[in-house]
């Protein structure tokens, strides 16, 4: 879901082709706007369906190659941002490029925040280029002055369901470049004294 057009992905040769699909949405790695996921898999697994309404991925597809056009109001809008979002990253070199980017935006980041003492949850071998998550340091760090305070400076980290386990999330994809992560840590570096309270 995360990885999709930015990790090659290769599909199971015959016959376990017939066995698996590929899920993913147009935002994430494709930069697109959120509101859209397709499939990818093999006409013959389609009919291994969930009974489901708005999930019979059978009856979507059988409308429109019936019809050429979706079983219900198309996100016409959200459409049109994917055809474009395919053509930038075609510009951009595809696959291999878009990393590359990711890649670079990623040691950036976990260099400077490493310098700023801040720790990653996984090995340098484990990270994908997607998103870093790093520990929350012990008190006095006040994590929510700054999560507060980073997004007054207009940067928004994940934290919700992970801060109470003792960490966060920053991402690494989209429109994001070098000098957007360097800017973040501009901020964070410029934020410290203000959230390591002193006892």
């Amino acid at each position: 879901m995360s990885s999709f057009g930015a990790h090659a992905i290769t599909m199971p040769a015959p016959p376990y082709e017939k066995s698996l699909a590929l899920v993913s949405s147009a935002n994430k790695c494709l930069e697109s706007t959120p509101g859209l996921a397709f499939i990818i898999a093999h006409r013959d697994t389609l009919h291994r369906q969930t009974h489901s309404l708005c999930f019979d991925v059978l009856a979507h597809h059988r409308h429109m190659e019936e019809h050429g056009q979706f079983l219900y109001t198309p996100p016409v809008q959200v459409v049109a941002a994917l055809e474009q979002a395919l053509s930038l990253h075609e510009q951009e070199g595809g696959c291999a490029a878009r990393l590359r980017r990711y890649q670079e935006n990623q040691s950036i980041l976990v260099q400077g925040m490493r310098a700023l003492g801040f720790q990653t949850t996984l090995d340098d071998s484990l990270f994908s280029g997607i998103i870093v998550s790093f520990h929350i340091p012990p008190p006095p760090f006040a994590f929510q002055t700054f999560y507060d305070a980073l997004y007054k400076k207009g940067f928004l980290i994940y934290h919700k369901k992970t801060h109470e386990t003792g960490y966060f999330r920053v991402g690494c994809i989209g429109q994001i470049h070098a000098h957007d992560m360097r800017a973040f840590i501009d901020s964070v570096t410029s934020l410290m004294p203000s959230v390591v309270k002193k006892r």
